[in-house]
């Protein structure tokens, strides 16, 4: 059967250490003692061999605080048996009984407006837990939206950055294309320079001169670039945009498949002489 013994006395930080430090000194005898705290009957500290925890209770207490109870058990983690320390911060106090005043019965009318406020009060809580879901349901809306705008933004960029290189590779063939451009597209193109058509047959030349010189561009040009600049500007009188697109495309082919220049030769009747 379990024993407890008490032992009253008044509150001060120095008894509170000397109970610390008889627990101390058992741990120094490797005999751990337990231990556990409560003030004013909450307790504030589990029961621990573990002296860290100790100071802890300290916390809790303040200027209305009654009293601090440490109980010291034994080494054993399950034995009943203790030593109960109260530290008294002020006396206790008998308190008067309270009595709980008579509520007399409500009307059937105050009853009613009874129920109705519950009712509203209810239905103002749905009302709210409805709203916040419709908040919830739109915020996602809005991080999806939000997502896939993201992702458009970096497929335009990804286009963007593939029609600049397409226009760029495209720029550079066009000017490999106007400076040594082949008898063929010559033919094809340059009919009004050359005097020549398609089929090597003389194609009756227009009113004027014609002249692909701008005032002030060639000033400057050697011969060379002045030819490169004549088979540019023929070019884009001559053809639209789909046309100077498969003609690239041609010189492309003919360029990687070298074996094909003869038959195009044919075709426009290159080597007829």
């Amino acid at each position: 059967m379990s024993y407890r013994t008490s032992d009253v006395q008044p509150y001060t930080t120095e008894k509170l250490l000397k109970v610390k430090r008889l627990l101390e000194k058992a741990r120094e005898k490797n005999t751990p003692r337990y231990y556990e705290i409560m003030v004013d009957g909450f307790k504030v500290v589990q029961r621990t061999n573990d002296l860290t925890d100790f100071d802890s209770h300290e916390e809790f207490v303040d200027e209305d605080t009654r009293e601090v109870v440490v109980l010291l058990y034994s080494e054993s983690p399950t034995s009943p048996r203790n030593t109960k320390h109260i530290f008294r911060l002020k006396e206790m106090k008998k308190e008067a009984p309270v009595v709980a005043p008579v509520q007399q019965g409500l009307s059937g009318v105050e009853l009613q407006a009874k129920i109705d406020e519950v009712v509203e009060r209810k239905d103002m809580q749905n009302q709210i837990k409805e709203l916040q879901k419709q908040l919830e349901d739109s915020n996602k809306r809005v991080e999806e939206a939000d997502e896939y705008i993201d992702q458009l933004e970096d497929k335009v960029q990804t286009l963007e950055k593939e029609v600049e290189d397409v226009k760029s590779k495209t720029g550079e063939r066009w000017m490999k294309l106007a400076e040594n451009p082949p008898m063929w597209v010559q033919q094809l193109v340059v009919g009004k320079i050359t005097g020549n058509g398609l089929s090597g047959t003389e194609q009756k030349e227009p009113e004027g001169e014609v002249t692909f010189s701008k005032k002030s561009s060639e000033a400057g040009l050697s011969e060379s670039q002045k030819r490169h600049l004549q088979v540019i500007q023929a070019m884009e009188q001559e053809l639209n945009e789909e046309q100077l697109h498969t003609l690239m495309q041609i010189n492309d082919t003919l360029i990687t498949d070298k074996d094909k220049i003869p038959e195009v030769a044919d075709l426009l009747d290159l080597n007829k002489e």
